[in-house]
């Protein structure tokens, strides 16, 4: 279930799950415990919106309710009625009919936050959160998609993270407006820039040794790395074993770990590090079939809830799917738990 600040997410649990924050109004969104008879904490001018046409659909038809019964239900609703006039002659299949609308509404309420006019942006938690919850993300979306956009001016720059040092690897860490601009607002010496160039040429070993502990570290367009070794040192199979050590290891260090790539199927090096990502991030510009796919086939999503997920996004640039306990996907306008 959602709760939106501390005060009300303590009273359901003493360790609340922080989902997001927004950034216009710096409301916090918290994942909590539910009970099935728990009331929920958010409000909707019109709750019925909530319910995507798909499912009343379904449950119209299931209960053969007629156009005058949904419309007489919407407008109690719209009108936020305390009452729903129903056809008088008590059909059983109707009553029922509309407590199923209820109980989806009351469902919606609890799991489903969606406001179009907000600014989220996912929570990674403090240096010490970072031990106890595996925040590593798989970034990925075409070139010009603002991959390095969302990670180097709005994911590194949020508070919890603002202090903690960075390791960036990346073919273009020197002249990268993002970077640059992560360099320019971060404390002096927090960020690492390791160039592609500069690690082949001193044949740099590259481990979860190096890197503090509590740091960030980021692995920025590694499919493009040639699979040929310069001498006896190969940087493609040196940073994809960097990045799936930290992956599955750097947790107990204190580390979060991002690789951003081109797309979630680029290479079969991505694969160990797919599975171990606790967040995908998906930038989809044009097609999203291949991450239709992915969907459905390693989370089980059905067309319905991969419909739903890319409507609730709208516009959003970007939409995050939380992998492990507690799964839920947002973007920047709203919240869903599973």
């Amino acid at each position: 279930m959602l709760a939106f600040s501390r005060a009300q997410a303590d009273q359901f649990t003493d360790r609340p799950f922080k989902a997001a924050t927004d950034l216009k109004s710096e409301d916090e969104i918290f994942i909590v415990p539910s009970s099935g008879d728990a009331r929920p904490v958010q409000t909707h001018p019109n709750p019925i919106e909530l319910v995507s046409n798909i499912k009343l659909h379904k449950i119209r038809k299931r209960f053969s309710l007629s156009n005058t019964v949904m419309n007489q239900i919407r407008s109690a609703y719209q009108s936020r009625s305390p009452h729903i006039q129903l056809p008088q002659g008590g059909d059983l299949s109707v009553e029922l009919g509309v407590q199923h609308i209820e109980d989806e509404i009351l469902n919606r309420l609890r799991s489903t936050y969606v406001n179009k006019s907000a600014s989220l942006l996912p929570y990674f938690g403090t240096a010490q959160e970072a031990e106890e919850v595996n925040n590593h993300t798989l970034i990925c979306g075409a070139s010009g998609s603002g991959k390095s956009y969302y990670v180097f001016r709005e994911l590194l720059l949020q508070p919890e993270l603002a202090d903690r040092p960075v390791y960036i690897f990346s073919p273009h860490a020197h002249n990268d407006p993002s970077i640059l601009y992560l360099k320019k607002r971060k404390k002096k010496g927090t960020v690492l820039r390791l160039d592609f160039k500069s690690l082949v040429a001193n044949k740099v070993q590259v481990n979860m040794s190096m890197f503090e502990p509590r740091s960030v570290v980021v692995f920025d367009d590694l499919e493009g790395l040639p699979r040929r070794s310069v001498g006896d040192y190969n940087l493609r199979s040196t940073l994809f074993g960097a990045a799936s050590e930290l992956f599955v290891q750097g947790r107990h260090k204190g580390i979060v770990a991002m690789c951003i790539a081109h797309n979630i199927f680029s290479a079969h090096e991505i694969k160990s590090i797919r599975q171990e990502a606790a967040q995908l991030v998906i930038l989809a510009r044009g097609s999203r079939a291949t991450y239709e796919r992915f969907l459905r086939q390693h989370l089980g999503f059905s067309k319905e809830q991969i419909k739903e997920c890319w409507k609730m996004s709208g516009r959003s640039r970007w939409t995050l799917f939380h992998l492990s306990a507690p799964t839920y996907h947002c973007s920047q306008y709203h919240v869903k738990v599973f």
